[in-house]
C-alpha cells in the first residue's frame, strides 16, 4: 500500500474497500471498535430529525466512510506533512518563514463561478480507487483528497442536518461583517491591521509584502504591523493539511503549507471582518453540494480573486472617517455580495 501501513493494517484497510463496495458491514478481527470523533458525528446525524429521503439511504455509506477517516486519520496526516515540492511539478514557490507559497501571476480578472460538486457517492468512489490502485502515482493525492472530501461532507451535513443552516444560492445568501478591534482606520484612504507574526517571527517582511500587495487598490490600502498582545491575531503555519482558516475564538490566523499567496491574503480578509464568500449549495433532488465561488472575488475565490470597490466600501462602512471618539468600528452588520 503506498501508506506503509503495517500487513495488519493494511488487510484491514483493503477489507473495508471490500465492505464498502459490497455494501456489508464492519469486522475488526472479531469486535466492534470504539466510534471516533468522525464516526460519532455520522452516528449523531443518523438521528437527525431533518434528514431526507437520499440521507436515510447513504446513512451506512457515510458512517463507513466516517470511521475510515477516524481509523487512518494519524496516517492520512503524515501524508499532508511529507508533502514536498515535486508534488507541484507545474508550480513554483517562495519560502515565507517556516513554510512555501505558491505565488499568483498577475492575469485578466476573471468573471463568473467556479463550481465544484461534493456528495458521498463520489466520496466513496475516490476511496475505492486508492483500494484498486494503491500502487498509482497518484494514490497518495487521491488519500488526501478523500481527507478534504470527507471532511467536507461530514461539516456540511452537520450544519444542515444538525443546526439548521440553510445552503443557499449566492443571490440569496446574507453575510455578516465582524469588525475587529485590532483593525483601525489610520486616514481617509488606509486602513492598518496588528498583527502577532507567530511562526513567521523573523520574516515579518516577506509576509508583509504579500499582505498588502493584494489589499491594495481604488486609491486605498491595507497597512499590516506586526505586534505583541493578547488582542491580536497570530499567525501561525499549519503542515497537516491543505486548509488554511481564522479561528475568532482563539484569534489564529492559520496559513497552510504550498498555500498559493492570495490565499494568505483571503485569511487577513476575515482578520478584517469578512466572511468567506463562497456558497454551498445543497441539491436534494440528487444529494450532493456544490461549492460555488465568485472569480472576481478575493474572499470568494482565493486562488483567482482580487480586492474590489464592494470590499472597499464595505471596510469604509466598518471602520468610518474620520474615527468616532471612543469608538474605532462600527458594530456588526448583515450585507450582501
Amino acid at each position: 500500500m503506498i501508506l506503509r501501513l503495517p500487513s495488519r493494517l493494511t488487510f484491514i484497510s483493503l477489507l473495508i474497500g471490500a465492505t464498502l463496495a459490497a455494501g456489508g458491514g464492519y469486522f475488526f478481527y472479531g469486535h466492534a471498535s470504539k466510534p471516533g470523533l468522525y464516526e460519532q458525528a455520522a452516528l449523531r446525524l443518523d438521528e437527525a430529525p431533518g434528514a431526507e429521503a437520499c440521507d436515510r439511504t447513504g446513512a451506512e455509506r457515510r458512517r463507513k466512510l466516517a470511521r475510515l477517516l477516524d481509523t487512518f486519520h494519524g496516517r492520512i496526516a503524515g501524508l499532508w506533512e511529507t508533502r514536498v515540492a515535486k508534488d507541484f511539478p507545474s508550480q513554483r514557490f517562495e519560502p515565507v518563514g517556516p513554510l512555501f507559497v505558491r505565488p499568483q501571476t498577475v492575469g485578466a480578472k476573471e468573471e463568473g463561478f467556479d463550481i465544484s460538486s461534493w456528495s458521498w457517492e463520489e466520496a466513496q468512489g475516490l476511496f475505492l480507487r486508492t483500494q484498486a490502485e494503491s500502487d498509482s502515482p497518484e494514490t497518495k493525492t487521491r488519500w488526501r483528497d478523500l481527507d478534504t472530501s470527507l471532511r467536507y461532507l461530514l461539516e456540511k451535513d452537520v450544519a444542515r442536518l444538525l443546526k439548521g443552516k440553510p445552503f443557499l444560492p449566492p443571490e440569496k445568501t446574507p453575510h455578516r461583517f465582524w469588525p475587529n478591534r485590532s483593525v483601525s482606520r489610520t486616514g481617509p484612504r488606509e486602513f492598518t491591521v496588528r498583527l502577532d507574526s507567530g511562526d513567521f517571527t523573523g520574516d515579518e517582511g516577506r509576509l508583509r509584502d504579500l499582505l498588502e500587495r493584494e489589499w491594495a487598490g481604488e486609491g486605498r490600502r491595507v497597512k499590516v504591523v506586526f505586534a505583541k498582545g493578547p488582542e491580536l491575531y497570530a499567525v501561525y503555519a499549519n503542515f497537516s493539511s491543505a486548509r488554511s482558516y481564522v479561528n475568532h475564538r482563539t484569534r489564529r490566523m492559520v496559513i497552510a503549507n504550498y498555500a498559493w499567496s492570495r490565499t494568505i491574503a483571503h485569511e487577513l480578509g476575515h482578520v478584517l471582518g469578512f466572511d468567506d464568500h463562497y456558497y454551498n449549495v445543497w441539491h436534494r433532488e440528487h444529494c450532493y453540494y456544490t461549492q460555488e465561488s465568485r472569480l472576481a472575488d478575493l474572499m470568494s475565490n482565493s486562488e483567482k480573486g482580487r480586492v474590489g470597490k464592494a470590499h472597499w466600501a464595505l471596510l469604509e462602512k466598518a471602520y468610518p472617517w474620520p474615527p468616532i471618539p471612543g469608538h474605532g468600528a462600527a458594530a456588526p452588520f448583515t450585507y450582501f455580495m
